[in-house]
């Protein structure tokens, strides 16, 4: 434990203690979980998300901006924290995930969408 206390000193006097619960459990391999849980909680209070931009192509810092200040107003949140990931099977466009929520503007989805009516006609 004194291991512990000299790693985590500075922390809150709480975090060290719940550190200290754990390894006594042997249950160190749950702190990856109990981060998870904390920092979730922690953007939620301060209206923080997380999104990932699906594109065609590895979108730069001014566009990944351009698409985050969008959202930010859409959704009335403080911050947006963003990452590109690059989808080739979109053919153009982007789609945006948010928690569970999706946002498609992909040309994938709206050719599919076109198909989709097409057929019911």
């Amino acid at each position: 434990m004194d291991m512990i206390s000299k790693s985590f000193g500075e922390a809150n006097k709480y975090v060290v203690n719940t550190i200290k619960v754990m390894a006594s459990n042997n249950k160190l391999d749950l702190l990856p979980y109990l981060y998870e849980a904390y920092e979730e909680v922690y953007n939620e209070h301060l209206g923080i998300r997380k999104a990932t931009v699906e594109s065609t192509y590895k979108l730069d810092e001014t566009e990944l901006e351009r698409i985050g200040q969008v959202f930010v107003q859409k959704l009335g949140l403080n911050k947006l924290i963003m990452k590109n990931e690059v989808n080739p099977s979109l053919i153009g466009g982007v789609r945006i995930k948010i928690d569970t929520k999706v946002y498609d503007g992909s040309i994938k989805t709206k050719l599919n969408d076109i198909k989709q009516r097409v057929v019911r006609h």
